[in-house]
């Protein structure tokens, strides 16, 4: 991909409205879009509701959402993300305009008429290096978040260094790994002497009440930033494809995600952060994101990922960690016959 050169852009726009995860995703490309542009004004547009997830960010200027973009000045590049009907619009304003394509053509026609995404047996590349090799922007890092000091007082009275986290719900049905096996793991981390705290958003407090009895229920109100410096501080986090499993990797913090429909090589945690446990039958992964509903009975790959089979991956990586902050917890993927 050809870019502009530095001297000729003093304002750079980079869009991309949602998802969290993706959103996360996103942010070694902001970064590299940074390192070439270093004099440009770097702003981010997205949903308010993911704001804090790249307001603190050293290269950034100023995150605006869609109509706030609209309104102000028409940059001189603008890298669009996204690559929907409106975020194109919005970077046909700029003077230069660069765009990633995240599906092939087909892909695209198959989410028009409510058909999942195919996904392929091995996942490709991660997300992470496909759009930094897709934009021509150099070797792809881990995502990071930043965090500023309010946000971590207002972390600080649910943040436990020593706790094992879990995450037990998900925005897709088809990822969700059932409740019940959240809390034989929740049973079996504690008679092992770990604390356990269960963390989610707006909307899935039943299931972190199921899974949690009532103790260790981290606020779902809280902003997302606050919430990274609560999940950056765990021990471990454990959840499923979602993307607060994808910002307690950004925040520092080992985990281990359970992976079915989707494949863990294209959307799996960092390698130096954690890794994937995925019971793979032959029809796994058979989505790119999560959508749609499972074609198969009893809906092998999740349902029958048994409790103990995590909660022996789990002691093997929570054994495997040193202090805090060292980086600890790495394990290679397990699948799991």
């Amino acid at each position: 991909m050809n870019w502009p050169p530095p001297d000729v852009v003093e304002t750079l726009q980079v869009l991309r409205l949602s998802s969290l995860g993706d959103v996360l995703l996103c942010e070694p490309a902001i970064a590299a879009l940074a390192a070439r542009y270093p004099a440009a004004r770097l702003s981010v547009v997205t949903r308010p509701r993911y704001a804090a997830l790249v307001r603190h960010h050293p290269a950034v200027a100023a995150v605006l959402d869609l109509a706030e973009a609209r309104r102000a000045p028409a940059p001189d590049l603008a890298v669009d993300l996204h690559n929907r009907v409106d975020t194109r619009r919005q970077a046909a304003r700029a003077r230069a305009a660069r765009h990633w394509r995240k599906r092939r053509g087909w892909d695209l026609v198959r989410g028009v008429v409510g058909r999942p995404l195919a996904g392929d047996a091995q996942g490709g590349p991660h997300q992470v290096v496909r759009m930094l090799e897709g934009l021509g922007l150099g070797p792809a890092r881990a995502p990071r978040v930043y965090v500023d000091d309010a946000a971590r007082r207002r972390a600080a009275p649910h943040r436990r260094s020593d706790a094992v986290v879990l995450l037990p719900a998900a925005s897709k049905a088809l990822k969700r790994w059932p409740v019940e096996h959240f809390a034989r793991l929740a049973r079996s981390l504690v008679a092992d002497g770990w604390p356990v705290q269960v963390a989610g958003g707006p909307g899935e407090e039943a299931a972190l009440r199921a899974v949690a009895a009532g103790e260790g229920v981290v606020p779902t109100d809280l902003p997302l930033d606050a919430l990274a410096d609560v999940l950056g501080a765990a021990r471990l986090v454990i959840g499923a494809d979602t993307g607060l499993l994808h910002l307690a990797a950004a925040a520092g913090a080992p985990v281990l995600g359970l992976f079915g429909p989707t494949a863990p090589g294209r959307w799996g945690p960092p390698a130096d952060r954690g890794a994937a446990l995925w019971r793979a039958p032959p029809c796994a992964p058979c989505s790119d994101h999560g959508a749609g509903r499972c074609r198969v009975p009893g809906r092998p790959c999740l349902e029958a990922l048994d409790p103990a089979a995590v909660a022996a991956a789990a002691t093997a990586a929570l054994r495997a960690s040193g202090p805090r902050g060292d980086g600890g917890g790495v394990f290679p993927v397990r699948v799991l016959s």
